[in-house]
């Protein structure tokens, strides 16, 4: 029986550990780089890596030519593909354990993305000027998103989680948690409920890796010629919104909202709005 591709090489993300799907990350977005800059020389370089990293079996990989590795790294289209689950399911800090929550923020409360969601485009910014605050951001970003268990959350302690998260947390890590994100916005803005989002919003940028050594450097964007947006002003107007409606009355009751809750009710009355204007 002949063997498939999926029989040697690792080919999704959720088959992946967190330190392989960090790794992997990084050396994927160089190769996208080194494509877009036209340097098939170091693409090929960075394929072979790749191909390396995926596959399951050394000594098969040993044995690959050149031209095998590079039709190989071709066929590997997954890593190009996004991800909707976070790989690193718990944090252990000094204050207890921080849990990850499901499969594409399902257990966030409406609040917890507002909060998310500002302290992401706060990165953004800071990102583009090229200010250290992005590191700050990105750590509050993280603590927003782990918490004691899934579906709980309070605004009152993301500093002092901030504070304490695991020096094992590496620079590689955070940026696979920042692309999880990344790519949970991308569906909840463009595929769950794209009318409720018509109005121009933020760009939704794409990264490149850091330097080849792994220092501690955030990518910049790739397409840095516009100016990031700050998003908690819109999410804020969407709470207050949603706390004036019917089944979601009073402010406490739309912010411990389930978030597939609000944003679909948000979405119907847009598709409403959108019929009768």
């Amino acid at each position: 029986m002949a063997l498939q591709i999926s029989d040697i090489f690792i080919n999704d993300w959720g088959q992946l550990k967190a330190d392989q799907a960090a790794i992997l990350l990084l050396w994927r977005d160089k190769l996208v780089k080194a494509i877009d800059d036209g340097k098939h020389e170091i693409a090929g370089l960075y394929k072979s890596i790749l191909v390396r990293h995926l596959c399951k079996k050394k000594k098969v990989f040993n044995q690959l030519s050149s031209y095998q590795i590079r039709d190989i790294a071709d066929d590997l289209n997954f890593i190009h593909t996004s991800w909707y689950s976070f790989h690193i399911t718990f944090l252990k800090t000094k204050l207890g354990t921080l849990y990850r929550p499901d499969h594409k923020l399902a257990s966030f409360t409406f609040w917890q993305l507002v909060k998310a969601d500002a302290e992401y485009s706060k990165f953004l910014i800071y990102n583009f000027q090229e200010s250290k605050e992005q590191y700050h951001a990105l750590d509050r970003l993280v603590a927003i998103i782990y918490q004691t268990k899934p579906g709980y959350f309070t605004d009152t302690n993301i500093e002092e989680h901030t504070a304490v998260l695991p020096k094992g947390l590496t620079f590689e890590l955070k940026y696979l948690i920042l692309h999880t994100y990344s790519n949970i916005r991308k569906y909840l803005v463009h595929e769950r409920c794209p009318e409720l989002f018509n109005a121009p919003v933020p760009r939704h940028p794409e990264f490149i890796s850091g330097s080849a050594d792994n220092s501690k450097q955030i990518p910049k964007q790739v397409r840095n010629d516009e100016q990031p947006q700050y998003t908690g002003d819109m999410w804020r107007q969407m709470l207050f919104d949603l706390s004036e409606t019917p089944a979601f009355s009073g402010l406490e009751t739309a912010k411990n909202a389930r978030l597939f809750d609000a944003l679909d009710y948000l979405h119907k009355k847009a598709l409403e709005q959108t019929k009768t204007s």
